[in-house]
């Protein structure tokens, strides 16, 4: 078997798929360096974290350093003998471990930058770190959280919980600010529902650095009226705008969109019950708050006949 020794610099992108005499190999970055090793019929797992003897005595693979690839290109053990990756008619990983720079092995992890690359699905911010990464899945996951216990928060009436989940200086309409402010003017709008119902369902996120983000959620809510006897059900949509605030990710604002807002046994239709009543709670309606739903309906007319 034929050993081609690799320049570490050149390597850029981890799970690359290369050719070594025939057989495929998957190339993995770990702080020791960089790891190559045959996928076998049996899909041989090695394991990052585990230290070479435990590869050896799990995985049944011979371990090897740069100092055991001979200049000939063949393989040899500490004891200088001979080794065959195909012994006893099996595929056997073979591991060449070698030092990396980091930048190196940053790129291995993360694969390099292209222009040709689409967007990532997680907004126009791109993480340049192994660090960064990591604190944009723990960022992701706690502003998720962020709808679910506004939801949680609202049903119960708990303001306090409520408001601590938004920026200490939010904005409360034109001219206050402040989570006192929040307070009081949730507290006034619940007061105009028994019972509520949050559903959280859709939640998108797009990053706009590593301390800003943006989304959309939608939500489904129930609504009980005493003072008309109806249960209303609707559909909502919050634009947010999301920040981290002393290493709490927070809202900064909440636009509420809206479907419709009908009694439980009206069949709801195109703009039921938004805005409509006595001091409603003002939304913006949908689908016309999109701008693509205006393209798509304005070119639809154009290639009517």
């Amino acid at each position: 078997m034929q050993v081609v020794r690799h320049d570490h610099a050149a390597e850029r992108a981890a799970a690359e798929r290369k050719r070594l005499s025939g057989l495929e190999i998957e190339l993995a970055c770990f702080d020791a360096g960089v790891v190559l090793h045959v996928i076998d019929p049996g899909e041989i797992a090695v394991d990052g974290n585990h230290r070479m003897a435990s590869i050896e005595e799990e995985a049944g693979v011979t371990a090897l350093t740069t100092r055991d690839v001979e200049d000939d290109g063949s393989l040899r053990n500490q004891r200088g003998e001979a080794l065959d990756p195909r012994r006893d008619g099996q595929v056997h990983a073979v591991i060449i471990l070698a030092p990396v720079p980091s930048e190196v092995r940053r790129e291995c992890m993360l694969g390099s930058p292209s222009k040709e690359s689409p967007v990532s699905r997680l907004g126009t911010w791109q993480p340049a770190s192994t660090e960064e990464r990591l604190d944009r899945m723990e960022s992701l996951a706690a502003i998720r959280q962020l709808p679910y216990r506004y939801a949680l928060a609202l049903d119960s009436r708990d303001m306090d919980a409520l408001v601590e989940l938004f920026a200490p200086d939010v904005r409360v309409g034109r001219d206050s600010a402040g989570r006192d402010a929040l307070k009081a003017w949730f507290t006034e709008t619940m007061r105009q529902s028994r019972t509520s119902i949050h559903q959280i369902t859709n939640h998108v996120v797009d990053f706009d650095d590593a301390d800003h983000a943006h989304g959309i959620v939608y939500c489904r809510d129930e609504l009980e009226k005493p003072d008309t006897g109806q249960w209303q059900v609707g559909t909502i949509q919050y634009w947010d705008e999301y920040a981290r605030v002393d290493s709490e990710w927070c809202f900064v604002r909440r636009k509420f969109h809206r479907w419709y807002l009908v009694d439980a046994l009206t069949r709801p239709g195109h703009g039921a019950g938004v805005n409509e009543g006595p001091e409603p709670l003002r939304t913006i309606q949908l689908p016309e708050a999109f701008d693509s739903w205006h393209r798509f309906w304005d070119a639809a007319r154009a290639h009517d006949p």
